[in-house]
Formats: structure tokens, C-alpha cells, sequence
């Protein structure tokens, strides 16, 4: 009876001994003398395929720049929800409890499904439970969900770019900070079915082919901090359909019947922004404002400062999300924004708290507001680094010094981090030329001197900020 104890604690010993000692696997597809079992960079594998076959349960798969395109493995009747893996190539194959990562993240490491001159289908990544896959770009797969098949949400994809593929870009599995963008699916959830979707973007993804198809975001879903926006689906929910969403935005996408929903059909939104506000007696706190997104046309899907989607949604429902999708702290301001970016400036001073400091609204009410009555909205004032409650704080320029033997010095006060330029023009009625520009603001006064000044006519000075 004494001796229990002990054998439980040997036990714990002996597996704690074989998480140390796990090994790292190195592929390289570039390598010109791979050598099993592929254990440093010398040796290193030119297939991810290989590098996993090779590894054992609860190794690191390390993987280097490249775009890797060979090698893949056959799964065979692994079942989800209903669906069947099937008979197909998938390029990487992780059928062990292990981690796939890349080394430099997914614009230096492309996984490639099908390649173009292949006429069999190709699925690009399968995940068996437990396993992860982290960094890569995954695209043209082509079969039951091309981009990547999970075998349950306890498969993991991370810091991923599925982009591009046929059939689906993924199935099942939990994916964080993903962006998941312009897949195609013929009957349902374009960019992604019967997943957990937290920090991701899913835009560009198309449900539909013979009979129609709905859900061109995503299908039977659960998204969490998620931008969906620009999907389609012609038979409805051409955003998601039959999800539950928490700090989602579900813009601007479209159904080819709109009273299926062009953002959502059949959903729970709970804290989110999208049109119309949902009926269902299970949604709530939910907005209808455009989000006032940076360039949607161009693809850039952050906040601008006077978006009311910042400080708009529950911080009870990130769980574990600590940063945003960029990998940004998650909250700033002191509530989490809808959707997958948190608006920060990308410079020193975030725009909320420099609002808050000031006791102006956080909730985008106050941003183009000119609250001291000098001319400039408070996100001017924040640019340049002027009081929003004082009048008399504004940025100028004070009579410039002429008594330099070097020309004309111009004076201006600054803030750290923003860019400057100066302009120059002898004739009001034309316009200014710039002298000037792409000067960095060191904090306090800032000087130029235009030595190409002459007293054969007035001059007039002007300062830029961005």
C-alpha cells in the first residue's frame, strides 16, 4: 500500500523524460544532401512529407523557405461530421501528434496542392487530432477541401494564409490568426466549414456551382475577433450561415437571394457589426455602423480612429485571444474592437488612449469632433500632437529666423514619430513646392533651413504632418 504513491510518481518522471527529449526534424528544399533522419540543417529533408514520416509523436517539424510542392501521402477513411477524407494526395500529411512550422512565416513558405500541370486532385494539408501546423501559405488545393482538412477542432492552424483553393479552404479545426482568403466551395462554407475561428480574416470566398450553395464565408462555424467581409454565396448567407459570432464584423458581403441574408443567415451575433441587426431572441449588443475600414477596396481591412467598432465589443468572450491579428495586444483602450484587428496607431501614442487622457469618448464619437472650437477635429489634434481642449494649442509656424548667414530657418514644434515636410511657395495664387519632406519629428521645437532663399520676393512657408 506504501508503494502506490511512488509508482505514480515514476511514471510522471518517465513521461516527463520523454517530452525532453523530442527531437527537432529540418526541411529545406533547397538542400542538396538530405540524409535521414533529417536532424540538423545539413541533412535536412526537401519534402515536408519526408521530415514527418521521419519524426516520431511530439516532435518539431521545422521548415525553411521555400515553396514545397513534392511529396504528400494518401489518408484514408478519416471521418468528420459526416464527411470522408477520401482517396486523395494531400501534400503534407501530419498524422502524428506533432507541430509543422515554418521558420519565417507564410510569405517565405508555400505549401502547393495541386501543381498546374496536374490534371489528379491534390489536397494541400491534412491534420490528425492534436496535431499543429503554424506559418505557412497554403494554396491550390484542389478536392473536398482543398486547403486543409482537420480531423476535429483539437487540430490547430496558426499564423496560416489559405488562399486559393477548390473545394473548400478548410474543414473542421481550430484556426487562429488566419487569413482565409478567395476559396471556392461548391455546395457550402467557401473560406470555411465546421470550424473555430478566432483572429481571422475571411474575405474573397465564394460558396456556389451546380444547385447553388450558401455560407461564403463560412459554414457551421464559431468565430470569435473574425473580419468577414466581400464573401459570396447565390443561395444565401453569402457572409456566414447557421455560425455563432462574438466581436465579429460581417460586412459588405453578398447572396444571390437577399432575403437568405447577404451578411448572415441563420446565426447567433452576439457583440458584432452587421446589417440587419439580428431578430433571433439569441443576439444581442450587436451594431449596424460601417465600420469605416482603412482601404476595403484596396484590402486593408483595419479600423480607422472614428470606427464605432472600436471599444465596442466584450472582452468576456476573448478566453485566451491576447493579441490581434497582426500580433498586436488585443485590448487597448480598455475594451476589445470587433473584429480581427484592434485599432492602434502603427506610431507612438495610441489615438484612444491619448482620447482618454483627455476625457474625450473612446467609442468613436468624439474622433471628428473639433471640441475647442480651433478649427480641428481631435484626430488632427492627435496627429499633431496639440491639446484638444485648448484653443490656443495649435500647430504653427512662428516668424522664421533671418538672421542665419545660411538662408531662412524654419521652426515648428513636433511629436516624436510623425513625418514632416516643408513647403514653399512666392506667389499664393500657385502651388506649393516642398522642399522638404520625409523628416522624422524628434519631440519639442524641430528647425530647417532653406539655404535656396533670396529677398528678390516674399516668401511663404508651410509644414505638413502625417
Amino acid at each position: 500500500m506504501q508503494r502506490l504513491p511512488f509508482l505514480r510518481f515514476a511514471i510522471i518522471l518517465l513521461l516527463s523524460a520523454s517530452s525532453v527529449a523530442a527531437d527537432v526534424r529540418y526541411v529545406n528544399v533547397n538542400n542538396t544532401a538530405p540524409a535521414w533522419p533529417y536532424t540538423d540543417w545539413s541533412t535536412a529533408a526537401t519534402n515536408i512529407q519526408v521530415a514527418i514520416d521521419a519524426a516520431a509523436p511530439g516532435d518539431l517539424v521545422l521548415v525553411t523557405n521555400g515553396i514545397y510542392q513534392t511529396g504528400g501521402r494518401v489518408v484514408s477513411g478519416v471521418t468528420n461530421a459526416g464527411m470522408v477524407s477520401g482517396e486523395v494526395t494531400n501534400r503534407v500529411a501530419i498524422t502524428k501528434v506533432m507541430t509543422v512550422r515554418s521558420v519565417n512565416g507564410p510569405a517565405q513558405t508555400i505549401i502547393v496542392g495541386r501543381l498546374s500541370n496536374d490534371t489528379n486532385y491534390a489536397r494541400c494539408v491534412f491534420l490528425t487530432n492534436d496535431a499543429t501546423l503554424d506559418g505557412f501559405t497554403v494554396t491550390n488545393g484542389l478536392y473536398t477541401c482543398g486547403g486543409i482538412w482537420c480531423a476535429s477542432s483539437s487540430s490547430t492552424v496558426t499564423n496560416c494564409v489559405i488562399v486559393g483553393n477548390i473545394g473548400g479552404g478548410a474543414w473542421s479545426g481550430t484556426f487562429i490568426n488566419c487569413l482565409i482568403l478567395r476559396n471556392s466551395a461548391s455546395i457550402s462554407g467557401g473560406g470555411a466549414c465546421q470550424s473555430v475561428l478566432n483572429n481571422c480574416l475571411l474575405a474573397y470566398n465564394f460558396a456556389g456551382g451546380f444547385g447553388g450553395g450558401s455560407g461564403g464565408g463560412a459554414d457551421s462555424c464559431t468565430l470569435t475577433s473574425c473580419t468577414v467581409v466581400s464573401n459570396y454565396a447565390p443561395a444565401g448567407g453569402g457572409g456566414v450561415i447557421n455560425s455563432t459570432l462574438y466581436n465579429c464584423i460581417v460586412y459588405d458581403n453578398h447572396a444571390g437571394f437577399s432575403s437568405l441574408g447577404d451578411n448572415y443567415y441563420s446565426c447567433t451575433l452576439i457583440y458584432c457589426c452587421a446589417i440587419p441587426l439580428p431578430t433571433d431572441g439569441y443576439s444581442f449588443n450587436n451594431i449596424t455602423n460601417d465600420p469605416v475600414f482603412v482601404n476595403p477596396t484596396g484590402g486593408d481591412f483595419h479600423l480607422q480612429p472614428w470606427s464605432r467598432c472600436i471599444n465596442a465589443g466584450e472582452n468576456y468572450f476573448l478566453f485566451t485571444i491576447t493579441t490581434d491579428l497582426d500580433g498586436y495586444p488585443r485590448i487597448r483602450g480598455g475594451t476589445v474592437d470587433m473584429g480581427a484587428y484592434e485599432f492602434q496607431a502603427q506610431v507612438t501614442g495610441l489615438f484612444t488612449d491619448w482620447l482618454q487622457q483627455y476625457g474625450l469618448p473612446t467609442n468613436g464619437l468624439a474622433d471628428a469632433v473639433d471640441s475647442d472650437n480651433d478649427g480641428m477635429v481631435n484626430w488632427q489634434e492627435w496627429i499633431t500632437g496639440t491639446n484638444p481642449t485648448n484653443a490656443q494649442s495649435v500647430l504653427k509656424l512662428p516668424a522664421p529666423d533671418l538672421s542665419n548667414s545660411n538662408g531662412v530657418v524654419i521652426s515648428w514644434p513636433s511629436v516624436s514619430n510623425r513625418i514632416y515636410s516643408i513647403q514653399r511657395n512666392a506667389d499664393l495664387t500657385a502651388p506649393f513646392s516642398t522642399l522638404q519632406d520625409s523628416i522624422m519629428g524628434q519631440g519639442g521645437s524641430m528647425s530647417y533651413t532653406d539655404t535656396t532663399a533670396t529677398a528678390s520676393a516674399p516668401l511663404f512657408y508651410r509644414v505638413g504632418v502625417q
